[in-house]
């Protein structure tokens, strides 16, 4: 997706959800592959990350580039917000040593 069309889609999304409850309910799941979350694309992680039944996996390389992931979510998202969606049973974001 380029621009801002993942608005519409998120929008169109959250409408299905609403008007279908019984089939609207699944999961939003979003890989991150060798993108290194930078503020410059906040808007756009922020909005996809934080939807309503997301599950959001990242995977790093090793420990360094997992440090930087960890540090430039919080900026884009926040410290709160990270901790409270990494350190539960129910955590919705993940991070995954990529192999190979």
């Amino acid at each position: 997706m380029t621009g801002s069309e993942y608005r519409s889609w998120l929008e169109q999304r959250r409408k299905f959800q609403k008007s279908t409850p019984k089939y609207g309910t699944s999961e939003l799941n979003i890989y991150i592959f060798g993108h290194s979350l930078d503020v410059t694309d906040k808007d756009i992680l922020r909005d996809l990350i934080l939807e309503d039944g997301t599950m959001t996996t990242i995977y790093y390389h090793d420990k360094k580039d997992l440090g930087d992931k960890i540090c430039h979510l919080v900026k884009v998202i926040g410290e709160e917000e990270l901790i409270s969606r990494t350190g539960t049973e129910k955590s919705s974001i993940k991070f995954q040593l990529q192999r190979g």
